[in-house]
């Protein structure tokens, strides 16, 4: 280790932030891999299959690798102005919101550096909310699949909403376990626990898969914004991925042509659109918003996978509510308040559960699986994950104006910017326009 840091040393004359972070537990290339592998076995690949049944299948299957692609790059384009941000600041590391105050605050024009604490903030709250979102969607998940299982052994029937709140209490508890050393052990037992259930849901798909002509290549254009916020939330993870590279023991192997990220992006990719692909050709019209509800329900195997990937995305609840978590309690830490407070334990304590209740109630009172992950993907990935990465290139490439030949690298950066800003807009319209019409028609239904 020490060999290889003098070596990399050597790569430059100035400060190099990777050299200068402290990480007694890190991971190495292999572990780093396969951490980022096994966060792609959340709830998001389970609606890959409603994803293709928005899109149509070949457009499914293009558009997912075209998503996986887009998404990898402009993670490339984050993660390198981070570093070069953090060698021109000297600081070892940098958040992401850092990374936006600070780039700003570099720039000749006195407006964009008066908004740095503004854009600081929008950064932050994106992740805040979309990591709650994911507290929400799980918070619908979980008790939906329960839900299945407890009608179909007892014949006992209630609305999804009263089981949603059956499971208020056990997922504050498992919020409040603090230690990551803990949660590591929980997700372990997930991971296990994903891995037979995903086995036996393969099982179900392969079996006597229908005609593939009669799917249809292309569904609407009306649907297609749901595909894209769906496929965006199962692919984009913005905050996992700079998590992981910050803890790397060598953390510029975590880029380059086979460095981790491209590595492990292209495995997620191919896995997503083969989950998506599959499930969508076994059943066509049939397609729900996780695939885990077209499994047989007259058969015993159906049960075994619905208990274990709800045991399973529970076990990992604690470890998704963490870093909104750590926001929250963060921007709580620098008031005056809760820095005279003898009982910052009880305030931090109060925090999680209002935060996690508030998702709760959030998901009870809409519990539409993959309407909720289409929005949280289309609002929230689409600038984490195209327009703030394509912004903070240009904060950081200002004072040099460094934008490459014929400004190509301002285009480039216009290009994602637009991209993500048209993704937000309309795939935020779409989501919600087709959650107030599930609604009204539920409230229709039930009257």
């Amino acid at each position: 280790m020490k060999k290889d840091v003098e070596n990399k040393a050597k790569d430059d004359d100035d400060y190099n932030p990777h050299l200068h972070r402290e990480i007694p537990h890190g991971t190495n290339y292999f572990e780093t891999v396969v951490n980022m592998i096994k966060g792609a076995l959340g709830t998001g690949i389970l609606a890959m299959p409603n994803a293709f049944f928005n899109s149509g299948l070949m457009v499914g299957l293009i558009g997912t690798l075209v998503i996986g692609f887009i998404c990898t790059y402009c993670l490339h384009i984050l993660l390198k102005n981070q570093y070069r941000l953090c060698k021109r600041l000297k600081v070892p590391f940098l958040t992401y919101g850092e990374s936006m105050k600070f780039a700003m605050k570099d720039c000749p024009s006195g407006c964009v550096r008066a908004m740095a604490g503004f854009f600081e903030g929008m950064v932050d709250f994106f992740i805040i909310v979309y990591q709650l979102g994911i507290c929400c969607v799980y918070a619908i998940f979980i008790p939906g699949n329960v839900k299945l299982v407890v009608e179909k052994f007892t014949g006992f029937e209630m609305s999804l909403i009263f089981y949603i709140l059956i499971f208020h209490i056990p997922l504050i508890l498992i919020c409040c376990i603090r230690t990551l050393k803990v949660l590591a052990i929980f997700s372990m037992i997930s991971n296990i626990t994903m891995l037979v259930a995903f086995t036996i849901i393969g099982y179900f798909v392969f079996q006597n898969l229908p005609n593939i002509k009669e799917l249809p290549a292309f569904n609407s254009f009306y649907t297609l914004p749901l595909f894209f916020g769906t496929t965006l939330f199962a692919l984009e993870a913005v905050g996992v991925i700079m998590s992981l590279e910050k803890n790397m023991l060598k953390p510029w192997q975590f880029v380059g042509w086979f460095g981790v990220l491209n590595v492990s992006m292209v495995i997620v990719t191919l896995l997503y659109a083969a989950v998506g692909f599959f499930g969508y050709w076994k059943y066509e019209e049939e397609t729900k918003p996780s695939i885990t509800y077209n499994m047989p329900q007259t058969h015993y195997l159906s049960a075994v996978v619905q208990i274990l990937y709800a045991l399973a995305i529970y076990l990992t609840f604690g470890l998704q509510a963490y870093p909104p978590m750590r926001y929250l309690i963060g921007y709580a830490a620098i008031t005056k308040k809760y820095q005279e407070s003898t009982n910052q334990w009880i305030i931090d304590h109060l925090i999680i559960v209002i935060s996690i209740s508030f998702a709760i109630l959030a998901a009870a009172a809409i519990p539409l699986l993959a309407l909720f992950i289409s929005l949280l993907g289309a609002f929230c990935l689409s600038a984490l994950g195209f327009s703030f990465p394509a912004l903070l290139e240009i904060f950081v490439r200002w004072p040099d104006s460094d934008f490459g030949k014929g400004g190509i690298v301002m285009l480039q950066d216009l290009f994602f910017i637009c991209f993500g800003c048209f993704g937000l807009v309309v795939g935020t319209y779409c989501s919600l326009s087709e959650i107030v019409i599930a609604l009204n028609n539920q409230t229709t239904s039930s009257s």
